[in-house]
């Protein structure tokens, strides 16, 4: 046991001393590696010791205006660095999608719709061309758009935008426009249309990137499902949610990452608890539940929450209507609790970061 502790030190001070992308790959080294790059002991060692920004980047909409902010649950005076867009010298930037790394794919108003894919902690930005038309010519907005790293030495990435074909409907099915961009070709291209059941409706805020692919929550009738973009094949699978998470049990399920598995938590009807449901194999799409999380005792300090989203092991985020609560589930106790103002009652985007300060090389084929 001894000896276990001791190597268990040393590469709690090795790992902690080493830049982001080199603390991800130990990841893969074995399980307790894994497990603890996520304690929060040690995320807040990491952050001490190395240049790294990590929390939430939080955009909302009020009153026809964008308000963004960031979240974080480190100690006051360790991160006082926040994600900022002066750099693009645009007006009324509105962030479309982000990454873990810290990537950003966002559209300016002034001038008008033009995009860029940046690196606020870098500076760094890159004008995109706009798919054509940004979406069908019709009232309706995008659906949903989404971004993945598929390299980040010689930086590759894809963004999928989903758009609302209404032309395509009819009482059974609806049809969404794919498109697709490579920042290998920096252009972007048409895919096939996603099809989907007429009352589908998307539950996620944004998508999971995760095993070489983008998911989303969708919800029909009672029945959720995990709506998933394979990158490689550049195609579109469905995978089950566990038996007892539909809308007749659960009040509401949160699709997010713990430990780096798919995660599912849901809140159960009539019972102030969660229950936490890991794939912890991802090929054979197999459940796993991993905790209850039991907070009866804890409504009035809580209140209503709209949104839960892991921040390390030990810790989730709950937005209520006008607060930001980090509460650690393992201990029963409220770690930080930051009042958001009326501007971020209903968040568009909640979207966890955890970048560094590195320049950005872009890979172009």
């Amino acid at each position: 046991m001894a000896s276990y502790d001791l190597n268990t030190d040393v590469t709690f001070e090795i790992l902690s001393r080493t830049d982001l992308k080199t603390m991800k790959k130990c990841r893969v080294l074995s399980r307790e590696c894994n497990t603890l790059t996520y304690e929060s002991d040690f995320m807040q060692c990491h952050i001490k010791r190395t240049n790294i920004l990590c929390g939430y980047l939080i955009q909302s909409l009020s009153f026809s205006h964008l308000y963004f902010t960031f979240l974080s649950d480190d100690e006051p005076g360790i991160n006082d660095r926040k994600l900022k867009f002066d750099f693009l010298h645009a007006d009324h930037v509105e962030i479309l999608a982000v990454t873990e790394t810290g990537l950003v794919f966002c559209k300016s108003q002034h001038p008008e719709n033009q995009h860029y894919f940046c690196k606020p902690t870098t500076q760094q930005r890159e004008l995109m061309p706009s798919p054509n038309p940004p979406y069908p010519a019709t009232q309706y907005p995008p659906e949903k758009i989404a971004m993945i790293v598929l390299q980040s030495i010689d930086l590759w990435f894809k963004i999928v935008w989903l758009s609302d074909n209404s032309e395509s409907y009819d009482h059974t099915y609806k049809f969404l426009q794919c498109k697709i961009f490579d920042s290998n070709t920096w252009a972007w291209k048409q895919s096939d249309d996603l099809k989907l059941s007429y009352d589908e409706v998307f539950e996620s805020t944004d998508a999971i990137s995760i095993h070489g692919g983008l998911h989303w929550l969708t919800l029909t009738g009672k029945k959720y499902r995990i709506l998933t973009f394979h990158q490689d094949k550049e195609n579109w699978e469905s995978i089950h949610v566990p038996d007892s998470c539909t809308s007749d049990y659960c009040y509401r399920i949160h699709l997010t990452i713990y430990e780096g598995k798919l995660t599912i938590i849901s809140k159960r009807r009539g019972a102030d608890l969660l229950e936490v449901w890991t794939m912890e194999y991802y090929k054979q799409k197999c459940w796993n539940k991993r905790y209850n999380i039991d907070l009866e005792g804890r409504k009035e300090e809580i209140g209503y929450y709209m949104t839960v989203s892991f921040y390390n092991a030990e810790t989730i985020l709950m937005l209520n209507d006008c607060r930001a609560i980090f509460y650690n589930f393992k201990k029963k106790q409220i770690i930080r609790s930051i009042k958001l103002g009326t501007k971020h009652k209903y968040p568009m985007l909640v979207s966890f970061v955890q970048t560094d300060y590195e320049p950005i090389q872009l890979k172009r084929n």
